[in-house]
């Protein structure tokens, strides 16, 4: 390396180098991350979701909850359901050994209000869900909180899913079709 005048030129052009979008050439890498595209390491976000029956009536326990919003301020509610047989949990087999069979339940939600409330309608299918979960209907001061499905043992039925969520007229290939509950029965 220099010392001269020059040199402090050389090294912002060994900088400038370095941090050189991906060529079509040469090393193909991801300019964000400094790493070679074939090494950036993606896992899966779980298992691969089960495929029963379509329309299979089985009997679940609500072990997880969660709402997600998404772009339009849209809002949709996912239960994860374990599936039970005579009142132990199914399992499956995966390459990491057996674990308890879980699908997962969806409920559409309509936006967010201006005060920040979300009305569930009474015809939706969260509110008839909820209401089964509970035994009773709610009342209009109620507040209809997900802990009304935590371990709660309800019969479903379930469905297959065949399409996409973001195009409903787009089939998923045989090998990306998978169960979900469709509706609580009681």
């Amino acid at each position: 390396m220099s010392t001269g005048p020059h040199a402090e030129r050389e090294v912002l052009a060994a900088d400038r180098d370095r941090e050189a979008p991906p060529s079509i050439g040469g090393r193909i890498t991801n300019a964000a991350a400094r790493e070679r595209w074939d090494e950036i390491d993606i896992a899966p976000d779980g298992d691969p979701l089960q495929l029963l029956e379509d329309g299979e009536l089985v009997d679940v326990v609500v072990v997880g909850a969660r709402v997600r919003t998404f772009f339009r301020a849209e809002q949709c509610v996912e239960l994860r359901c374990r599936v039970m047989r005579d009142g132990e949990p199914r399992f499956i087999e995966t390459p990491s050994g057996p674990v308890p069979l879980e699908l997962p339940a969806y409920f559409r939600l309509p936006r967010r209000r201006r005060d920040g409330r979300t009305i569930a309608p009474r015809r939706s299918r969260f509110y008839v869900a909820w209401a089964l979960a509970a035994g009773r209907q709610p009342t209009r001061r109620d507040r209809m909180r997900l802990t009304v499905f935590k371990h709660r043992l309800l019969a479903a039925r379930t469905r297959i899913v065949k399409t996409s969520s973001k195009d409903p007229k787009r089939e998923l290939p045989k090998s990306l079709w998978h169960s979900v509950v469709d509706e609580f029965l009681s």
